[in-house]
């Protein structure tokens, strides 16, 4: 049987992403969800799909970069989820700069 998680994207009623997160149990994270963080209110749709366990993390980075929700914050890294107009080559050039100064 292979093990596998649920990456789940919350949405306001205009259809902006509020959160993307990642929980073996869907239904548990749900019910903790909602007295955990002030924006609760907002959400008007949740949506969720299955990923291998192995792959759960790589795939909630790229639906963080992608969708770019309003409330994920904790674990955005410019090594994970460059802002808009920084890519690769700019965080390359950053290592590499660190690297001289170290």
């Amino acid at each position: 049987m292979e093990w596998t998680r649920e990456i789940y994207v919350l949405r306001d009623a205009a259809g902006d992403v509020l959160y993307v997160g990642c929980t073996i149990y869907l239904k548990v994270r749900l019910q903790t969800l909602p007295s955990q963080v002030p924006w609760w209110s907002e959400v008007a749709d949740i949506r969720s799909y299955r990923v291998p366990e192995m792959r759960a993390g790589i795939e909630e980075l790229a639906a963080i970069r992608a969708l770019r929700p309003r409330y994920n914050r904790a674990g955005l890294t410019a090594a994970y989820c460059p802002p808009p107009g920084l890519g690769r080559t700019s965080i390359k050039s950053l290592k590499q700069r660190k690297a001289k100064a170290s």
